[in-house]
């Protein structure tokens, strides 16, 4: 499954994939639909990981820049943002996990991503 299953108009689709977050996203939908997530809860995940790799591109930030701290960061700059999702404030960390686990972050005593 792409995003394309998700998301119906190719604008939202290309949108997805912006930023440096953007060429990960489709692994994350994978991971999603190997756990069962509903298609509404995935769609909730793909919006919120692809807002964060948006607010990273602005920062001029890039996936080595992913960690805790500005995971922490993007969620009290987007807190309305998020906020509209119910349990949505854990995804961002969740995607950083997959990141982790598929060694394109380091592990969190080391730092962020690289």
């Amino acid at each position: 499954m792409s995003t394309s299953t998700i998301f119906k108009f190719p604008s939202v689709i290309r949108r997805q994939h912006e930023g440096p977050l953007g060429i990960h996203i489709d692994a994350y939908e994978t991971l999603l639909r190997e756990h069962g997530y509903s298609r509404r809860s995935t769609y909730v995940h793909l919006h919120i990981v692809a807002d964060l790799s948006r607010w990273l591109k602005r920062r001029r930030l890039d996936v080595n820049d992913v960690d805790e701290r500005s995971v922490g960061r993007y969620l009290q700059s987007r807190r309305r943002f998020v906020d509209r999702y119910r349990g949505a404030s854990s995804i961002p960390y969740k995607f950083l996990g997959m990141l982790r686990d598929q060694g394109i972050c380091q592990p969190e005593v080391d730092g962020g991503c690289g």
